[in-house]
């Protein structure tokens, strides 16, 4: 694939020109990094399907190196056979516009993984799962002219995740779903449990859920900051060098809250994208479960995005089979009971720059082993 790439300046960078419609690849995300302390590198690719925008987040990769983490990108409609040397053609079109302190590329894939076909089930519907990396490099890489596609140590983003179809009345929505979640559903309105949407002013309360979640859970604690600036980031905007404010129209970021006689339950933080919300945080309380806090919260959310417009739910991660024993089964069994479809995504995927010096800094990574959300 012939491409190049363009590197966007920053009033350029701050607008949605380029039609990214994946939230991770907005120009707001870009935004709520560079005000995290990252570098954001945003650029036009020019591709035979059109011009579209890749944004890259500077990552610290040990001993004064860098990557550039691109999540959930690039963008492009690519046949699987030519998905290798899409990834190639994008690493050398980016390469000139990086200085030599950065090792390697590496890419949330946004394309289906071609390990859930039919033939990787087994004859009870489970899905078996991809196979080792060795393997995968192999099939990445078959029809690449450098064979340098590697597979990252870590999934940064969940590969692994349910989408809600909210195009039918909520009739056909709540039919879709398990029975047990359609119950939980109904059981929550009788035990009295409510929703609200405290927006940025609820964000204290939410956050002392969070991290009893996140200790109970064993997951990643983020900072409340974090928080705080996703929401300011959405409502602010930015100016611009060119003086001019730029607004994320586009762009919105809810916190819905749970509540029975008072008490705080859970709470949950969606993102809406143009036409598709996504479930980025939830946090529930050690007490209440029983009353089925997150059974509302999530239809909440879901009746909320389809009055906004947006046409697809993004449960946004979960274990990559229904293995019984797998230590989140109980979220794969919570998520699945909405009536999505599950969807598997290809993962992520590392371009070395300096395979050696990538090679050993790999082999220092950290894979913590733990979800993100």
């Amino acid at each position: 694939m012939r491409l190049s790439a363009t590197a966007l300046h920053e009033a350029q960078a701050l607008s949605e020109a380029y039609g990214n419609d994946n939230f991770m690849q907005s120009a707001v995300w870009g935004e709520f990094k560079r005000r995290r302390g990252h570098r954001r590198l945003r650029f036009r690719l020019d591709t035979p399907q059109g011009s579209i925008g890749l944004l890259g987040i500077t990552r610290t990769a040990g001993r004064g190196a860098l990557s550039l983490h691109v999540p959930f990108g690039p963008e492009l409609e690519v046949t699987e056979e030519d998905r290798g040397p899409a990834l190639e053609a994008v690493a050398h079109a980016i390469a000139p516009h990086l200085s030599n302190r950065y090792v390697f590329l590496r890419f949330d894939l946004p394309w289906p993984s071609p390990y859930a076909e039919p033939e990787h089930y087994r004859a009870d519907g489970r899905r078996l799962g991809p196979p080792g990396d060795r393997l995968r490099e192999l099939r990445m890489n078959v029809t690449t002219d450098d064979h340098n596609l590697r597979k990252a140590p870590t999934d940064l983003n969940p590969p692994d995740t349910v989408l809600v179809d909210l195009r039918a009345d909520e009739h056909e929505l709540l039919a879709r779903m398990r029975a047990k979640t359609r119950y939980n559903i109904r059981l929550a309105g009788r035990r009295g449990v409510t929703v609200t949407e405290p927006a940025a002013e609820g964000l204290t309360a939410w956050y002392e859920l969070y991290r009893e979640t996140t200790e109970r859970q064993g997951i990643v604690c983020e900072h409340e900051s974090y928080f705080r600036d996703l929401f300011t980031t959405v409502a602010a905007g930015e100016e611009s060098g060119d003086g001019l404010h730029h607004e994320f129209t586009e762009t919105a970021v809810h916190l819905y809250s749970a509540w029975r006689n008072e008490n705080l339950l859970g709470g949950i933080i969606v993102a809406h994208h143009r036409r598709k919300a996504y479930y980025l945080f939830g946090a529930s309380a050690s007490q209440g479960r029983e009353h089925m806090p997150a059974y509302a919260l999530q239809w909440h959310a879901m009746r909320r995005a389809k009055a906004a417009g947006c046409v697809q739910y993004d449960m946004f991660g979960i274990p990559p089979t229904g293995d019984a024993h797998h230590p989140m089964h109980g979220l794969y069994r919570f998520k699945t009971g909405f009536g999505g479809l599950t969807a598997h995504y290809s993962g992520t995927w590392d371009y070395p720059f300096d395979p050696p010096y990538y090679t050993d800094l790999v082999q220092h990574e950290t894979v913590i082993g733990r979800y993100h959300t």
